[in-house]
């Protein structure tokens, strides 16, 4: 091997620095050099944002470093947690399981940071991107918008604040133009029925990396106190029985995911990709009208957002039950007595209602965009 004085050495070891330099500044965008100065390399894979967007690969959980810490104890402790539950493949995304401490979805996983991290949140369901802005309001924290530009990021966003599109996601600022949220099922969409991060590396369940979507225009920025007084500094798990529903943080277009259109099963406690199947069938066959795929995806849509296509979602607020949400929930039994149980029931009373009140499934939805209810 040839031996170099250390003069020499020292020289090309600089020019090496400075190329490299020149390399990043020249070839990739701000948000990379970021990333790269924090530890992170950008990956060969990419995901597709809610609204179309192409997401670059999210970091490389072997090297990630946080960026500067926020000097509030309980902000940092919040982004913290985050950033630990997207480095763990055991913690995933699932709607179904937003309230587990196991998978979340992308507004469980903003309540239970900042639960954790001493803000007095309460026993209650977790928030979603529909009510959680009063909430943080209440809390101490102070609202305003941003453009939603990635390249203002860096300068326009602390390490804590709370982005939301109320439609359908939130993440937090990581600080440094990077951002951990909750982002999708693998490959896709609200539930992939398996624990923790099934996708492979730069596409994570769960990932540090760009802004998922650029809507996250709403911005919570926590100004109160390091203490909150009477805050737990654990979250409690979640007890048995049936689940919420869960209206937000969809991420993957229409929301279609998995439809079982052969399902030949009686419907009792059918899987939601099963239900949708049942859906479909429903439609074929008492509601030729509505038989052509818009009519499904909008009624999808709809029900993604009520229930997750779940035979037992209850609202825990108000009571309503099953996949369309009946209120009360025993409006149910005028289409079956297993209604409790059975999603084919569900579907039918759904269906009768959707008609009576708005005409179509994509009447339906147009309301709940007014509305943010049906």
């Amino acid at each position: 091997m040839t031996s170099y004085r250390k003069g020499k050495r020292n020289r090309f070891t600089l020019i090496g620095v400075l190329l490299l330099s020149v390399m990043l500044l020249s070839s990739c965008s701000p948000t990379d050099v970021l990333a790269f100065l924090a530890g992170c390399k950008k990956g060969t894979t990419a995901a597709s944002g809610s609204d179309g967007s192409n997401v670059q690969a999210s970091f490389d959980k072997a090297h990630y470093t946080p960026p500067k810490a926020n000097p509030n104890p309980l902000i940092e402790r919040a982004v913290r947690w985050a950033e630990a539950t997207a480095l763990d493949d055991s913690h995933g995304y699932s709607q179904a399981r937003r309230n587990s401490l196991v998978d979340f979805d992308c507004s469980s996983l903003v309540w239970f940071a900042y639960k954790q991290a001493g803000l007095p949140l309460g026993d209650g369901w977790p928030f979603t991107t529909w009510t959680m802005g009063g909430i943080l309001k209440g809390l101490g924290f102070q609202e305003f918008t941003w453009s939603g530009n990635p390249t203002d990021a860096a300068s326009k966003l602390q390490r804590g604040d709370v982005l939301v599109d109320p439609v359908e996601h939130t993440e937090m600022s990581a600080g440094g133009g990077l951002f951990v949220g909750a982002r999708h099922a693998c490959p896709g969409g609200i539930e992939d029925g398996r624990s923790g991060d099934q996708c492979t590396t730069g596409n994570e369940e769960i990932g540090i990396g760009p802004a998922y979507q650029t809507r996250m225009t709403m911005v919570y920025r926590y100004t109160g106190g390091d203490k909150p007084a009477n805050s737990p500094t654990t979250p409690n798990k979640p007890t048995t029985g049936s689940t919420s529903a869960a209206w937000t943080c969809q991420t993957t277009g229409n929301g279609n995911g998995a439809v079982n259109a052969s399902y030949t099963g009686n419907g009792v406690h059918a899987s939601p990709a099963d239900a949708k199947g049942i859906a479909r069938q429903q439609l074929r066959n008492g509601y030729k009208q509505w038989a052509d795929d818009t009519e499904f995806q909008c009624l999808v849509w709809v029900w993604d957002r009520e229930s997750g296509w779940r035979w037992n979602a209850t609202n825990p607020s108000s009571g309503a039950y099953g996949i369309p949400q009946a209120l009360p929930a025993d409006k149910l039994a005028a289409a079956g007595s297993d209604w409790k149980d059975n999603s084919g029931t569900q579907i039918s009373w759904g269906l009768n209602y959707i008609r009576d009140r708005y005409g179509s499934p994509c009447g339906a939805q147009s309301f709940w965009r007014a509305h943010n209810w049906y």
